[in-house]
């Protein structure tokens, strides 16, 4: 698991702390389909600066609550999502973020 120290420090304290729940295991258990979009995820990265980025199909793991919000890091809040999905919904509030996804369906 790759959370940083405040988020991991904030996610023991919601409770219910799963550590052995890492992105391998979720996609393992929950598959590899983006749980917003649909597309399937991948592991690639690039390297920018010597760094390694994400592409915007690459797996991330979500948390429908978002830890920031008291979210659990267990596997009944954990999904999969792409890197561009996670990145749009950040802490978004789950309910907001589905009626936001519904709007944009009706309107698009």
């Amino acid at each position: 698991m790759t959370m940083n120290k405040r988020r991991l420090k904030q996610a023991k304290l919601n409770g219910n702390f799963q550590g052995w729940l890492t992105k391998k295991k979720i996609m393992k258990i929950k598959g590899n389909v983006c749980c917003w979009c649909g597309c399937e995820c991948t592991n690639d990265f690039v390297i920018i600066g010597g760094q390694k980025q994400p592409l915007p199909h690459t797996a991330t793991v979500e948390h429908l609550i978002p830890i920031a919000k008291g979210g659990q890091h267990n596997i009944n809040n954990v999904a999969i999502a792409c890197f561009e999905c996670n990145q749009k919904k950040s802490d978004t509030d789950l309910n907001e973020w589905i009626t936001f996804k519904n709007s944009k369906r009706v309107t698009a």
